[in-house]
């Protein structure tokens, strides 16, 4: 056996590395001097206007570092020194709609460092959620501190349509016509089809006796709403209550024959003809039937 070869078996079983005497660590191992592997991440969720989430994993126990800021700089970090595989981090008080730039360390017991490449994400505008707060007092009838909560989305977007809806459905709830009236005005200016909106328009106008706007309006509304309408924020309200307002509209025109169409689409089995008295029971006059109709529907719908 040749010496090359001789040298090549000693090292594959190890006897190499400790044939040199005194002086050896005794186990044939250095230091450790392997740094921890990124297996995923580092990734941003959870971004709302103020904050986010970091996350990321290694293979191995490690510490948890977080440096970030609007440039590449990173004014700020945050730092765990627990070791663990799985790595968070929450970052608090930032600035809406800004470009954050991030990058995490890890550090093994060892002291071996791994860390990510810089990564981004950009912070939203606070309207959705003062938006979502809004509706939020809407459903548990608050509706001061709602129209608050709009009042502030609309201080910084207030051409947004969903910021500019909510106030119409607090102030026709809170019956105050007026204010809902000119809330509705600007939100049918910045979209004239939004069906809920339209909605809203219907009831309004018929609730102030403005019966050809609210014809109108519930005939849009209906067009655009279907069939299976019910309202995202008040499960009472459906396209029946809407057909319901176009049936007091019309009556309330006098149009009592457009209205009994409009009652027959509500319940078919309607069957009042204005030409056959023998239809309108113990009423004498066609209006007069209608008119106990319309109460009766109150009820239904």
């Amino acid at each position: 056996m040749g010496k090359r070869l001789l040298l090549i078996i000693l090292l594959v079983v190890g006897i190499g590395a400790g044939c040199g005497g005194g002086g050896g660590d005794g186990g044939g191992g250095g230091p450790d001097a392997t740094p921890p592997i990124i297996m995923s991440g580092p990734s941003a969720s959870g971004i709302d206007h103020q904050g986010a989430a970091v996350t990321w994993t290694t293979d191995e126990n490690a510490t948890s570092v977080v440096k970030f800021g609007k440039t590449t700089s990173y004014s700020d970090s945050l730092v765990s020194g627990a070791y663990v595989k799985n790595h968070s981090a929450t970052l608090s008080g930032l600035d809406a709609l800004t470009l954050y730039h991030y990058k995490v360390y890890s550090a093994d017991e060892a002291g071996n460092r791994v860390s990510s490449s810089d990564r981004t994400f950009t912070t939203t505008s606070p309207v959705g959620k003062f938006v979502d707060e809004g509706w939020d007092f809407f459903e548990a009838a608050e509706y001061d501190s709602c129209l608050a909560r709009f009042q502030a989305a609309a201080g910084l977007d207030p051409d947004n349509i969903e910021v500019l809806e909510g106030p119409v459905w607090a102030h026709l709830y809170m019956y105050e016509f007026e204010d809902c009236e000119a809330a509705l005005e600007a939100a049918l200016d910045v979209d004239p089809d939004r069906p809920d909106c339209l909605v809203a328009a219907a009831f309004l106008y018929q609730a102030t006796e403005a019966f050809e706007e609210a014809i109108t309006a519930a005939g849009a509304a209906l067009a655009g709403i279907g069939s299976n309408y019910v309202f995202g924020h008040d499960s009472s309200v459906t396209d029946e209550d809407v057909r319901y307002s176009l049936i007091l509209a019309l009556a309330g025109t006098g149009d009592f024959e457009g209205a009994l169409e409009e009652a027959m689409k509500l319940d078919a089995s309607i069957e009042i003809d204005p030409e056959d008295p023998g239809t309108w029971g113990s009423h004498s006059t066609f209006e007069g039937a209608m008119i106990a109709l319309i109460e009766d529907l109150r009820d239904r719908v």
